[in-house]
């Protein structure tokens, strides 16, 4: 492997394999042990790999009940609201696709991951995070375009009075 793509790995924090290929770069996920008995083996994957996937369906879950309590998206026009969603994340989806294509993005190793991949290197919890990442975008705009309103209508209250 040239010097310059060793130094760019140890860079970023990419872990290198011991052919030099960063980890999960066209080389399937093996789950190692030291055998010591401390570290989770692999009857317990699941039990520690939905811990990422879980933590953002928590973090949606919150999303929906801002949303719900503020009417920042769904319940202020949820058509718009399912439109921008699925655009948004069948968006980010291709740009995942292309960069994974073109080796830019690889899954990284870990156990808080359930390692179910919709496609080469494209975990599964991506498309929850990409839900989560639009949600997130919309409550955000919707609480502005809120904020927005009220203090017009305040200044509009004032100049009339």
């Amino acid at each position: 492997m040239p010097q310059v793509v060793r130094t760019v790995n140890a860079v970023f924090g990419q872990s290198l394999n011991s052919r030099g290929v960063p980890m999960g770069k066209n080389e399937p996920y093996v789950r190692r042990s030291c055998g010591c008995g401390e570290h989770a083996t692999d009857d317990r994957r699941w039990d520690v790999g939905l811990i990422y996937l879980g933590a953002l369906i928590l973090s949606l879950g919150g999303s929906v009940l801002l949303d719900w309590r503020f009417g920042l998206t769904f319940w202020r026009d949820a058509r718009k609201a399912t439109w921008t969603m699925t655009l948004g994340i069948i968006f980010f989806l291709v740009w995942d696709l292309f960069g994974i294509a073109l080796g830019i993005f690889f899954r990284g190793v870990t156990d808080l991951m359930t390692g179910v991949l919709l496609a080469p290197e494209l975990p599964l919890e991506e498309v929850f995070f990409l839900a989560l990442l639009c949600y997130t975008t919309l409550n955000v705009l919707g609480a502005v375009a809120i904020v927005d309103r009220k203090r017009d209508q305040k200044r509009d209250r004032e100049l009339t009075a």
